[in-house]
C-alpha cells in the first residue's frame, strides 16, 4: 500500500469509527495538507509524526474528534480559536471538514504559523486565518469565540487560564486530552478564580486506530458561566 493510500484507508477508518464520515474531495485536502506538512518538516519542526497511517489516526482524526462531539452534543458554533496550532492541527482539517466554521489559528513561532498560512492558501481555505500571536498577548478589544480550542499544549489549568480571553458567556472551551487523565489535574482546573469562571460539562472520550494501536483519548469540556465577561486586564469579571 503507498503513502496516500495508507493515509486514507487509516484516516476514513477513523472517522467512521467517529461516526463522522467526510467525501472523498474533503478527504483528499487532508491528504494535500499532510503532504506539504512533512515536506516543509524537513526543514522546519513541525511534527515528529511522518508516517501516514499515524499521521491520518494521531494528527487529522484527532483534530476531528470536536467536530463529532459537535454532533452528538448538538452543540452549535460559528467561530473557532485554536491555540498553539503548529503544523495546523486541529486548525486545518477542521476547515477543511466545516466549511461553516470560520477557524481562527494562532501560534507564538513566526516559523511555524507561516508554514500555516502558506497550507491555508495551497488549499484555498477562505474559511481559516492563521495569525503569528501569543495567547497571553491576545488583545482584549478583539471578538470572542464560540469555541477555544487546546491540543497538546499544557495542563487544563493553564489552558483555562489562557482561555478566558477569548471567551464570551456561554463559550466553550476544549482541551484534547488523554484517556485517562491524573485526577490532580482536572481537579487543579477547577480551583482557585480562574476555574470559578468555568463549568466542567461530560469528558467526551474515544478512541483511534493505527499502525501503533489503539490510541484512547478524551475530549475536556468546560463552558464559561453566564456571568463571564472580558475586563480591561484580559480576564473574566462578575457582572
Amino acid at each position: 500500500m503507498d503513502d496516500r493510500a495508507a493515509f486514507i484507508t487509516t484516516l476514513k477508518s477513523n472517522l467512521e469509527h467517529l461516526d463522522l464520515p467526510f467525501g472523498d474531495g474533503a478527504v483528499g485536502q487532508m491528504w494535500e495538507h499532510f503532504r506539504l506538512l512533512v515536506a516543509a518538516n524537513r526543514k522546519i519542526n513541525l511534527t515528529r509524526i511522518t508516517g501516514p497511517a499515524e499521521g491520518a489516526a494521531r494528527h487529522y482524526a484527532d483534530s476531528l474528534a470536536v467536530a463529532a462531539w459537535s454532533r452528538a452534543t448538538g452543540t452549535d458554533v460559528t467561530t473557532v480559536i485554536d491555540v498553539g496550532t503548529g503544523g495546523g492541527f486541529p486548525a486545518v482539517p477542521l476547515a477543511i471538514c466545516r466549511p461553516d466554521w470560520q477557524v481562527t489559528a494562532i501560534d507564538g513561532t513566526g516559523k511555524k504559523i507561516r508554514c500555516v498560512e502558506q497550507f491555508v492558501d495551497h488549499l484555498g481555505l477562505t474559511n481559516c486565518r492563521a495569525l503569528h500571536q501569543r495567547a497571553e498577548e491576545w488583545r482584549e478589544d478583539t471578538p470572542s469565540f464560540d469555541m477555544v480550542l487546546f491540543r497538546a499544549i499544557a495542563p487544563l489549568a493553564d489552558c483555562l487560564g489562557l482561555a478566558e480571553r477569548f471567551c464570551h458567556p456561554g463559550s466553550v472551551v476544549i482541551c484534547y486530552k488523554g484517556d485517562p487523565l491524573p485526577n490532580e489535574e482536572s481537579h487543579a482546573a477547577l480551583q482557585g478564580r480562574t476555574g470559578s469562571r468555568f463549568t466542567r460539562r461530560q469528558n467526551w472520550p474515544y478512541t483511534l486506530e493505527g499502525p501503533s494501536g489503539v490510541l484512547t483519548r478524551q475530549l475536556c469540556c468546560y463552558f464559561a458561566d453566564p456571568g463571564h465577561e472580558q475586563a480591561a486586564d484580559g480576564f473574566a469579571s462578575d457582572v
